[in-house]
Formats: C-alpha cells, sequence, structure tokens
C-alpha cells in the first residue's frame, strides 16, 4: 500500500521575526522563510493520529507570546502558522508531498478596544519578501 507520514511544525511572527513554536524555551529559536514560503531551521513533529494532532495544536498555542489587554487577560500578541506535510510513498514509486498551512492572525482586534499593540499583516508579509 501507500505509506504515508505526516509531519506537523508551527511558526510564530512576532516584533517582525518569525520563531520555532515547539520551541518552549525563552529566547526561541528564530527561524528563515525563503521567498518561496519554505521555513528553515523549524522543528517537526511526526503525528499519527487525531488526538496526537490536538495534543500539538493545544501545546503551540501555549507556547504563544501573549499578554494582558482590556479584553483579555492572556491575549496572544502573535501570529501564528501551523504547517502540516504529508509525505506519500505509492507501490509504484512515486513520492508526493503535500503541505497544508493554517495562518492564525491573532490580534486583528480593535486596538482601542485592547489597549494591545499588534503586527501588521503586511509586517507579516514582509517577512516573506
Amino acid at each position: 500500500g501507500v505509506h504515508s507520514v505526516l509531519l506537523a511544525s508551527a511558526v510564530e511572527f512576532y516584533c517582525g521575526a518569525a520563531f520555532d513554536l515547539s520551541d518552549s524555551g525563552w529566547p526561541r529559536a528564530e527561524v528563515t522563510i525563503d521567498p518561496e514560503a519554505n521555513v528553515f531551521g523549524v522543528k517537526s513533529t511526526e503525528l499519527t493520529s487525531t488526538r496526537q494532532l490536538k495534543r500539538w495544536i493545544t501545546r503551540m498555542y501555549a507556547n504563544r507570546t501573549t499578554t494582558r489587554t482590556k479584553m483579555n487577560a492572556a491575549s496572544s500578541r502573535s501570529h501564528c502558522a501551523f504547517i502540516l506535510t504529508l509525505h506519500r510513498l505509492r507501490p509504484d514509486g512515486m513520492y508526493l508531498r503535500t503541505t497544508f498551512s493554517v495562518v492564525d492572525m491573532a490580534g486583528s482586534e480593535r486596538h482601542a478596544k485592547t489597549g494591545g499593540i499588534r503586527m501588521s499583516g503586511l509586517e507579516i508579509a514582509n517577512m516573506f519578501a
């Protein structure tokens, strides 16, 4: 049959830089993103079940940079991307790779309501330039 491996990685975009969200220490490891949106220097975790995926997502969200705002005691101050990459090897020897990225644009609420600071979408886009 088909052999498959699902790898997950997460990147936090904060203050004009990109960091590996799987790194729970501080300072976090900074990662590099090339013009084709390939991410280098980020750790990947193999996931084999939906239960593992749920635990991984919960852990990545817990690692995000947060601060107190007028609306929320632990408001995320960063954007993040969850990157799932499925590697498949078919019986005929053909290798296929599919990447699915989900981006959480946190901090998009109105500044006047939160009293917090945020990164603009343009700042995120410039990281890929």
